[in-house]
């Protein structure tokens, strides 16, 4: 059994070799996109290679997008998807009724619950273990709340599998950005009557 895959944004031990030219030194990084690539920078001394190393990783930014990371809050995650909601009701495409109820959800249940949460703890366990305490302290039937969430195969077997639909990898919680998370969060809560 191999090693397990580093943190998404860390890397590995730093490599040094010597060369007629300088120092090179190296180490794999895992990506924000989960591909371990290898990282390297060479200097004339080994201390420089390792500085030019160290510095080009701590440069090194996930994709441009909605500049959420890991380590974002999910109440940042929640505020991007919010906002996204926001603009469709003000476009139209949504019902300023569903605005006030996510808004209320997300205030009241979602946020107290869960906005401190870094994005890379947001397991499909941890939320499934929030929804359990959330409908119990609301007096609402866990099992008939969850109304369509069998169908989208977020099933008790995926729930408590991060990263998968079916226990196999890649599964909905890698697929979805956060502020996916964020809405399908207020989504389940809106189900189960806590809006």
């Amino acid at each position: 059994m191999g090693r397990p895959p580093l943190d998404i944004g860390t890397y590995g031990a730093i490599r040094c070799y010597q060369s007629e030219s300088g120092w090179r030194a190296q180490t794999n990084y895992r990506d924000y996109d989960g591909h371990t690539r290898p990282v390297q920078r060479r200097g004339k001394t080994k201390a420089e290679a390792e500085r030019k190393l160290k510095k080009a990783l701590a440069e090194r930014k996930a994709p441009a997008g909605d500049g959420l990371t890991p380590d974002s809050r999910f109440k940042e995650a929640a505020a991007l998807w919010f906002g996204k909601f926001q603009a469709l009701a003000d476009a139209g495409k949504r019902s300023p009724g569903s605005v006030d109820t996510y808004r209320s959800i997300l205030d009241r249940h979602v946020l107290p619950g869960l906005g401190e949460l870094r994005i890379r703890e947001m397991t499909v366990a941890r939320i499934d273990a929030f929804l359990q305490a959330l409908w119990r302290s609301v007096s609402v039937g866990p099992i008939g709340a969850l109304g369509g969430a069998e169908d989208r195969g977020e099933g008790q077997g995926a729930r408590h599998q991060p990263g998968s639909r079916d226990g196999s990898a890649g599964g909905w919680a890698e697929e979805e950005s956060a502020g996916a998370h964020a809405g399908r969060t207020a989504l389940v809560a809106r189900n189960a009557g806590v809006g």
